[in-house]
């Protein structure tokens, strides 16, 4: 008959000493959680009969955040999977515990969304935003950062200089490439307009001309 593993044998087979396997057994002191995570794979690899608790101790170790993530309508699709993504991406962290906060804003009036971001920041350790640039967001993504509350901006990014980053297209670089594309498809001098398909964003007509593209006028469609 084969013999059972002894906490002798785990400490040995994880390099490290009987004190320490016994602090993690135990639930007792503090232990780094990559030297709990190595314990736990000697555990694994020799049959060792408490990797439940090793394995309980090592989820109890990990750092765990509270992110807010304040997306815009709900009946909109696009913001309904970035929700589920979210928190897909959340469950698959494996060195930190994450519990994400998803709250939709669907009146889209910059007060209630700053008050909204206001509420989700006092019960989060960090925010991350959609949302059109306004005053009254800055001051929020203002107040939330002198109370140690980074504000990250995505897909749309906000102009307030407390906020803690943006992740999404750098749109300068966008208007730049579109304004060189149409440059170089353009034979001859004339009007080009560029239709956006929403009543909240505007067209732009420009004259095309030698040196480039100037803006003529401005409209909304």
């Amino acid at each position: 008959m084969k013999k059972r593993p002894t906490i002798a044998d785990l400490a040995e087979a994880s390099g490290v000493s009987i004190s320490t396997v016994n602090r993690i057994l135990g639930g007792s002191g503090s232990v780094r959680a990559d030297t709990i995570e190595r314990v736990q794979n000697a555990a694994e690899e020799i049959g060792f009969y408490g990797l439940g608790v090793i394995e309980d101790r090592k989820r109890r170790a990990l750092p765990s955040y509270r992110f807010g993530f304040l997306l815009q309508q709900s009946t909109r699709e696009l913001y309904r999977l970035f929700g589920a993504k979210i928190i897909e991406a959340a469950a698959r962290r494996q060195h930190e515990k994450i519990e994400p906060l998803v709250d939709f804003v669907d009146l889209l009036e910059p007060q209630n969304i700053a008050d909204r971001l206001e509420v989700l920041g006092r019960r989060c350790d960090a925010v991350a935003i959609i949302a059109g640039d306004h005053p009254l967001i800055s001051q929020t993504i203002h107040s939330l950062r002198v109370r140690g509350k980074p504000v990250v901006a995505y897909v749309t990014d906000q102009s307030a200089p407390d906020r803690a980053g943006y992740v999404g297209t750098d749109n300068w670089k966008l208007g730049r490439t579109a304004a060189w594309f149409l440059a170089q498809t353009t034979c001859t001098p004339g009007r080009v307009a560029v239709f956006i398909g929403n009543h909240r964003y505007q067209f732009r007509t420009f004259q095309t001309q030698a040196s480039g593209p100037t803006y003529e006028s401005t409209r909304r469609i």
